[in-house]
């Protein structure tokens, strides 16, 4: 009886490792994730920004072909 409870009490540091293993795998693919997203985020921000740029290079242009200032986008 009592070399099967100590068999048991070596088992517990594997036992409570594998949460704490899993825990932490757990958090490094949340970071990864949040990462992942926020790069991708980033680069969609930063391709509208190039977008909306080019379109306001262009805007002089057609105000001149029109003869009147055209509304600009606010925060621009």
């Amino acid at each position: 009886m009592i070399a099967d409870a100590e068999g048991r009490d070596q088992d517990v540091p594997a036992a409570i490792s594998r949460p704490r293993d899993a825990s932490t795998e757990t958090k490094a693919r949340r970071c990864s994730s949040q990462h992942y997203f926020k790069t991708q985020a980033r680069d969609q921000l930063n391709s509208a920004l190039d977008k909306l740029r080019a379109i306001e290079q262009g805007l002089p242009a057609l105000e001149d072909r029109l003869g009147k200032p055209l509304p600009t986008i606010s925060g621009m």
